[in-house]
């Protein structure tokens, strides 16, 4: 998917406990979008 120039500028925000936010903070790195990724201290 593709983000409109206007969202990618105010970054994207995501909550994941494994490989999603891992992979969104390559992901925004390489495409220069700033990214808020929210992970739980311990896993269940």
């Amino acid at each position: 998917a593709q983000l409109p120039a206007e969202q990618t500028a105010r970054g994207v925000v995501t909550a994941s406990a494994g490989n999603h936010a891992q992979g969104l903070a390559l992901a925004a790195r390489e495409l220069g979008i700033k990214a808020t990724i929210v992970m739980p201290r311990t896993k269940t």
